[in-house]
């Protein structure tokens, strides 16, 4: 992904929506394909890393409505 500006959650679910789509309808060559599975790729590991990050966040706010 040469743009590395990070995402936000929905903007990365709206890139790969569209990625899914263009591999779905067989546009592009083989050289899009390998740029676009490493852009899916870098996207999905930026998701996991918010979605990791905002469950921590919501466990420490459940932590302390317990306490």
């Amino acid at each position: 992904m040469p743009n590395k500006k990070k995402l936000s959650y929905k903007e990365s679910i709206d890139k790969l929506t569209s990625i899914l789509e263009k591999l779905e309808n067989q546009e592009g060559d083989i050289d899009e394909l390998m740029k676009d599975v490493d852009e899916a790729t870098m996207i999905i590991k930026q998701c996991r890393e918010k979605l990791r990050g905002t469950e921590e966040q919501l466990s420490s706010k459940f932590d302390e409505i317990d306490n």
